[in-house]
């Protein structure tokens, strides 16, 4: 599974795209979905596809940098 996501993370690098991770069906799932969009994240990709508003706000807060991050930027 990772080699597929490592996969498509080069290929998206190599056109200097973004790499978006797919979705996760799951949709009332929310903490098993912050999960995967976590290992995501952890792996370098730029984002992962929603399928239901609520999963907007996980993807946000594993995406979005950390005050940390923008304060050391």
């Amino acid at each position: 599974y990772h080699y597929i996501l490592m996969r498509i993370l080069m290929a998206a690098r190599t056109h200097d795209l973004q790499a978006i991770d797919g979705p996760f069906l799951q949709i009332r799932d929310v903490d098993a979905y912050r999960e995967v969009a976590g290992r995501a994240a952890a792996l370098g990709f730029d984002g992962k596809w929603v399928l239901h508003p609520g999963q907007v706000d996980a993807a946000n807060e594993v995406f979005s940098p950390s005050q940390e991050d923008y304060d050391h930027a």
